[in-house]
Parts: C-alpha cells; sequence; structure tokens
C-alpha cells in the first residue's frame, strides 16, 4: 500500500507499506533455552521459531538472555542471532547491555575525532546507562 500527502497541489509527505509478513531482522526477544547441535546453540525465539545463537561475542548465555535478531532466516537456516543488542540511529549505536563510548574508525581526522570521543565520554556517562558508538554519519 502506498500513499502521498498533497499539501498546496505538491506532494509533502509519502508512505509505503509492505503487505508481505515483517521480517524478523533487528528483532530483540527474550530467547529461551534451545537445543545444541555440536558446538552449535540454538534457542527459541517466538512460538515455532527457532534461531541460531551466535557465540562470537562470547560464551552462550544462560538462562533467558536478550537476544537481537542479526541475520534473517535464509533458505531454510535458521535466523541468526546475537546478545549483543545494538539499536542504530543515523549518528550514535547505542548498545543497552554494554558499557563505553567509542567512535568509528573510519573517521580519519585526528581532531575530530578527539572531540567525538570527548562527546560520546559525556554521553556515556559512567556506563551504568549502556554504552554508545558515535557513526561516521557525525563527522560532519
Amino acid at each position: 500500500v502506498r500513499t502521498v500527502t498533497i499539501s498546496g497541489g505538491e506532494g509533502v509527505a509519502f508512505n509505503a507499506e509492505s503487505t508481505h509478513a515483517p521480517g524478523l531482522l533487528g528483532n530483540i526477544y527474550m530467547a529461551a533455552e534451545g537445543r545444541r547441535a555440536g558446538a552449535a546453540q540454538f534457542v527459541a525465539i517466538a512460538k515455532g521459531q527457532n534461531a541460531f545463537l551466535d557465540k562470537t561475542g562470547g560464551a552462550t548465555p544462560e538462562g533467558n538472555p536478550l537476544v537481537q535478531v542479526t541475520r534473517a532466516e535464509w533458505r531454510g537456516k535458521a535466523p541468526r542471532v546475537s546478545t549483543k543488542i545494538a539499536l542504530a540511529g543515523r549518528y550514535i549505536v547505542f548498545f543497552p547491555l554494554t558499557t563505553g563510548a567509542s567512535v568509528a574508525r573510519r573517521i580519519g581526522d585526528a581532531a575530530v575525532r578527539e572531540r567525538l570521543q570527548a562527546l560520546a565520554g559525556r554521553i556515556a556517562g559512567d556506563g551504568e546507562g549502556g554504552g554508545i558508538t558515535i557513526r561516521s554519519a557525525a563527522e560532519a
């Protein structure tokens, strides 16, 4: 479904809505322990939906961890999830379950990096509110 809002004879807003089922990518779930298959760990993220827990971020968490879908299901393979939750915005990526502040490596100008690193430190504060990464779009 596509809609356009017209004001004064000109289009001022456009909205497109898919009729297909929404994708899982980026969704956050409280996972239930699932089955192990060799070194792989699967977790249940929804009724009848299992996901592959990506262990590259560290050890497998116990209990019912929060996970975020990092790769959609593809060709019959389960979606991939991670315990490293990331909420990405245009200028900042917020990590609610970690601490620290960093600046994107793509920002090469040392003075700009230093200024943004100081800003990131002030935003992140004492680390109790989560961690952040300032993205390269903030360079301007």
